[in-house]
């Protein structure tokens, strides 16, 4: 953040380029920690988690990491969400715990060799007609270290907390090019420059932008359908077959389900103008019917 060190919490206002997950979740520890009176989130859309951080699956896990360089990190992140539901309401950010399993599925197989007994008696998406891919099953956690989240609901009901307790909370479209300092860049900060030659004055500026900001980044594409289920269900799934789909089911009777990287390329689609290829679409859908013996 610019120029923020020297000023009093209460007197600053803080301009926050994008208003995705980073930028609305600093803005809401901004107005619960430190009594920050105005808040000004910039963002290209015009709108909150318009990009990745509203289409994520919100699929939490809390040791997967423990061996990485983001092992404290991902544990911290894990406590943070369940602090968020207690504070926003689970429900409101649908927020809950559940179960996560590596299912092994053959859909030329379904219905032929059905595994018996104990093989299945864990595996929430294998029926009980004998019409089912499923192989069998390796528990990947279960309540105490999986949890979901929507990641668009958070983010905006962490937004219309902070505009519940921010005298000035403002949601401004445009895209910041840079900050605007009096006479020189180690001049005081005045606010941050659009694109389109806007001042929004400011007493600090913190950039949360997306991958996509300066054309350099290079990603990895993956597309998700959300798709209606039976029932509510509690168990994720990491299916190793027909494709090897992952499914993230919901409490609202819906399951996110995505798969099929594409080859890693510069990202250059802008927010809320990405690309949808249908047959990609078609792909994750064929595949999950057929991992669910459909």
């Amino acid at each position: 953040i610019f120029d923020m060190a020297n000023q009093h919490d209460d007197e600053s206002h803080v301009l926050i380029a994008g208003a995705g997950i980073i930028g609305v979740s600093t803005a809401y520890y901004l107005q619960k920690n430190h009594n920050v009176k105005a808040i000004t989130l910039i963002d290209p859309t015009g709108s909150i988690a318009s990009a990745a951080s509203g289409k994520a699956g919100g699929f939490l896990a809390l040791d997967w990491n423990d061996y990485g360089p983001t092992g404290q990190l991902t544990r911290r992140s894990f406590a943070l969400h369940r602090e968020l539901a207690d504070d926003l309401s689970a429900s409101d950010i649908q927020y809950r715990r559940l179960t996560c399993a590596a299912v092994s599925v053959d859909p030329y197989r379904k219905g032929v060799s059905r595994p018996k007994g104990k093989k299945l008696e864990s595996v929430e998406w294998a029926g009980n007609d004998g019409n089912t891919a499923v192989l069998g099953m390796r528990p990947l956690g279960d309540e105490s270290t999986i949890a979901q989240v929507h990641p668009k609901k958070l983010c905006e009901r962490m937004w219309q907390e902070i505009c519940k307790n921010v005298p000035q909370a403002t949601l401004v479209k445009g895209r910041v090019t840079g900050a605007v300092h009096s006479g020189n860049a180690e001049g005081k900060l005045l606010g941050a420059k659009l694109s389109d030659g806007t001042i929004v004055e400011g007493d600090a500026l913190l950039f949360a932008c997306g991958p996509w900001t300066a054309d350099i980044v290079t990603g990895i594409k993956y597309h998700s359908v959300v798709v209606p289920t039976r029932s509510v269900l509690s168990q994720c799934v990491f299916f190793s077959g027909c494709g090897d789909p992952e499914v993230y089911v919901r409490p609202d009777s819906t399951a996110y389900c995505t798969g099929f990287p594409e080859a890693e390329r510069r990202v250059t689609e802008r927010p809320g103008e990405e690309s949808i290829d249908e047959t990609k679409v078609t792909t994750i859908l064929e595949s999950v019917k057929d991992a669910c013996g459909q």
